[in-house]
C-alpha cells in the first residue's frame, strides 16, 4: 500500500511538472511571436525612416543645387552687376531678394517637416503575463576626490612589480 501511496505522487509530481511544462512552453511561443511582431514593426519602421531620409536628402541637394546656381549666375550682389541706373538696380536688388527669400523658405520648410515620422502602427501589449524578475544593476563605487593619481614611473613601477 506504500508503494501505491508513492507511485501515486510520482505521478501527481510528473503531471505537475508536465503542466509547469506545457505552460512554459505556452509562455515562450507567446514571447517568440510577441518579439517576431515587435522585430515586424521595427523592420517596417526602419524602412519608412530609410525614406524618409532619402526624401529629405533630396531635397537638401536641389536646395544646395538652387543656392549654386544662384551664386554663379549673380555673383553675390547687385553691384557686380553694374546696372547702369538707380531703376535696374532696383530690379535687380528685387530679383535677388525674392529669390533669397524663395531659398530661405524652402529652408525652413525642410526644417520645420519632422525627421521621423510618426509611427504608422500602434504597439500592442504583451498577451501573457511578463516575468517578473529584478535586474541587479550594480552601482558605481562613490567619487573619491582624495585618491592619489599616479604617476608614468610610479604606473611602470607597480606593473614590474605585478601590482596592477
Amino acid at each position: 500500500m506504500a508503494e501505491s501511496t508513492h507511485s501515486k505522487d510520482v505521478h501527481d509530481t510528473l503531471k505537475r511538472q508536465e503542466a509547469l511544462l506545457l505552460e512554459e512552453r505556452s509562455m515562450r511561443q507567446n514571447s517568440e511571436h510577441h518579439f517576431h511582431s515587435k522585430f515586424e514593426t521595427l523592420a517596417a519602421l526602419q524602412i519608412e525612416l530609410q525614406q524618409s531620409v532619402i526624401a529629405m536628402q533630396t531635397q537638401l541637394h536641389s536646395l544646395a543645387e538652387q543656392m549654386h546656381t544662384y551664386h554663379k549666375n549673380k555673383s553675390g550682389s547687385v553691384m557686380t552687376m553694374k546696372p547702369p541706373n538707380l531703376l535696374q538696380a532696383i530690379s535687380l536688388a528685387k530679383k535677388q531678394e525674392t529669390t533669397i527669400e524663395a531659398i530661405i523658405q524652402r529652408a525652413s520648410s525642410l526644417h520645420k517637416s519632422p525627421v521621423f515620422p510618426k509611427p504608422s502602427f500602434k504597439p500592442t501589449p504583451p498577451s501573457y503575463a511578463p516575468l517578473t524578475r529584478a535586474l541587479v544593476i550594480p552601482s558605481k563605487p562613490p567619487f573619491n576626490p582624495h585618491r592619489k593619481l599616479l604617476t608614468a614611473s610610479e604606473m611602470r613601477a607597480r606593473r614590474e612589480k605585478n601590482l596592477c
